[in-house]
């Protein structure tokens, strides 16, 4: 299950993403979206028209804007799946990207958080270069109870943007968000 807050979102960027979703060559992914009160009427019919002809995708609409906190939660409430990452309304996912978690869960089904690493791109949708220097095979970290701080603090001294994981049960690890 992907966990995807919105609000107002440019629309082409809210259309490459969903397009990026749907796209996944792993088919057992639902998209739980959590639009906070968007003002813009365009997020609304891009949600909608998507939820319509995508039985995968499903949306909330909150009646009063929460902040990315309170959506997230929304969309958290939405979810069926064992597993949940975070999705922004700008990311946009290599058509492998969820095949790639699933081999990784079935590898290490003991894990209870699994880190991805990201590239940042531009408003051309040009690579500016991976966040971290690193191999195509190292891009998934994988951690069990125990060891989460530990690793994680000594491989990666940032602030930490959660939107790179996948965890097996996200109110159990976060207490929500």
């Amino acid at each position: 299950s992907l966990l995807m807050p919105v609000y107002n979102p440019e629309p082409d960027c809210l259309e490459a993403t969903l397009r990026s979703v749907a796209a996944q060559t792993y088919p057992n992914w639902e998209l739980c979206v959590a639009d906070d009160a968007s003002s813009d009427p365009e997020v609304r019919h891009i949600l909608e028209t998507w939820a319509k002809s995508e039985p995968r995708l499903k949306v909330v609409y909150r009646s009063e804007n929460g902040h990315i906190s309170a959506a997230s939660n929304s969309a958290l409430e939405l979810v069926t799946g064992e597993y949940c990452g975070l999705l922004d309304h700008d990311d946009l996912l290599e058509p492998d990207a969820l095949m790639h978690v699933a081999l990784a869960l079935k590898l290490y089904p003991n894990a209870d958080l699994f880190y991805t690493d990201e590239d940042k791109i531009d408003a051309l949708l040009m690579k500016l270069g991976a966040e971290f220097l690193m191999s195509q095979e190292d891009r998934i970290y994988v951690f069990q109870k125990g060891e989460l701080t530990a690793k994680f603090d000594a491989k990666h001294a940032r602030a930490y943007h959660f939107k790179d994981y996948v965890v097996k049960d996200m109110n159990k690890l976060f207490h929500g968000f």
